[in-house]
């Protein structure tokens, strides 16, 4: 995803706090924040963890038990925020996308946020409205993914089939690019297909 060349549009400005830090944010129509990032802390020193998730203090390795997430504020200085802290501000949240039916929480480390929104019903849908001249819905691949009946505009436009023999996280599951910039809905409807009814939304993304 090229975000350095597409812009997109904020559905919210402000800044969230954490003690006596205060972070400016933008949440954006999707299933996650796009513009704050956190990183993997040592819960013991607050040290930064690599990809190899070991402590750049002692160089040795930090177990998943011990990870947590905090925000650096300044070099090398970070304020660790709690999980329910992280739920309280998820844009996901947001009236741009409205939820019917049974959705629940997903999580697998490949996905934005680390978590993702999936229903297995037939009839569920998420409606996402939003303004801009190209939208992506992002998602999972997989042999438990079924299918889905995506409208624009309260239009059908497509069914599409999200089985895949082996599990993949990050793929772009449909896009639709505009003549022009302008408000639109976008819904996601389950067909519940049998067997592998699984759909899920990773995130939307707006280009300007």
């Amino acid at each position: 995803m090229r975000v350095n060349t597409m812009a997109r549009r904020a559905i919210w400005s402000g800044s969230i706090s954490f003690g006596l830090v205060n972070i400016p944010i933008k949440m954006y129509t999707a299933t996650r924040e796009h513009e704050i990032r956190f990183n993997m802390l040592h819960d013991q020193d607050h040290a930064r963890l690599r990809r190899k998730l070991v402590s750049e203090t002692t160089g040795k390795e930090v177990h998943p038990e011990h990870i947590i997430k905090g925000y650096e504020f300044a070099k090398n200085q970070y304020v660790v925020v709690q999980k329910d802290e992280l739920e309280s501000c998820a844009p996901e949240k947001s009236k741009a996308i409205d939820y019917r039916g049974s959705w629940e929480r997903a999580e697998h480390r490949y996905y934005r946020g680390d978590r993702a929104r999936q229903a297995k019903r037939k009839g569920a849908t998420a409606t996402f409205r939003f303004t801009g001249s190209q939208v992506a819905w992002n998602g999972p691949n997989g042999p438990t993914r079924g299918k889905a009946k995506v409208y624009l505009d309260g239009q059908y436009v497509k069914t599409v089939d999200l089985y895949a023999r082996k599990f993949d996280a990050r793929n772009r599951i449909y896009t639709k690019t505009f003549a022009d910039a302008g408000a639109h809905t976008l819904t996601i409807k389950v067909m519940g297909t049998r067997g592998r009814p699984v759909v899920s939304i990773d995130e939307f993304v707006v280009w300007e």
